[in-house]
């Protein structure tokens, strides 16, 4: 659509290596636009938001955390105008003692309720994550990793795919990697 999107933030860095940084986004996106590329019908999405972050050391302990509001919308027929409402944030708590070892546990949330609300399938979604991992660098170019994830969601969109719109899900994975 040709239009200049922007953001601005601040951030303060603590002399204790704390830091705390807002965030404002807006893409100008004109939600009326689209193109056509390769045969393809692209459309231009209007998206702003607001995020906020802070890290706080706690000794061998780094507390982090994320907040992001915001909405993105389009309109992909005249008349037929597109809104969705997000909100996504993350507390993660990192342990690392020194020497080979690491540990974080990671606690994320989400939502998306699309609008207008006059629509017969809105595709809400909303949910948690918990997420624990380890990491272990027994020599300088090795790193093995092992990480349990569990995500907890409602998402709409299950329906018309005939299940259930809620769903929990657990994930176990490790691997190893060469830094070269």
């Amino acid at each position: 659509d040709h239009r200049i999107g922007w953001y601005a933030g601040i951030a303060r860095d603590g002399a204790d290596g704390s830091r705390f940084a807002l965030l404002r986004y807006d893409n100008r996106g004109d939600p009326e636009a689209s193109t056509m590329v390769a045969g393809r019908q692209l459309f231009a999405w209007r998206t702003r938001f607001w995020s906020v972050g802070a890290k706080l050391p706690l000794g061998n302990i780094e507390l982090l955390a994320q907040a992001m509001d915001g909405s993105t919308a389009f309109e992909p027929v005249p008349g037929l105008y597109l809104d969705s409402r997000f909100s996504a944030g993350y507390l993660l708590a990192g342990w690392n003692p020194g020497g080979a070892w690491q540990a974080a546990l990671r606690m994320d949330w989400f939502r998306i309720r699309q609008l207008p609300e006059t629509l017969d399938a809105p595709l809400n979604e909303h949910g948690n994550a918990l997420t624990a991992a380890i990491n272990w660098r027994p020599r300088e170019h090795w790193r093995v990793s092992g990480e349990l994830l569990r995500i907890d969601s409602t998402r709409d969109q299950r329906t018309e795919e005939g299940r259930k719109p809620r769903q929990v899900d657990m994930q176990a994975q490790l691997s190893l990697r060469w830094f070269f």
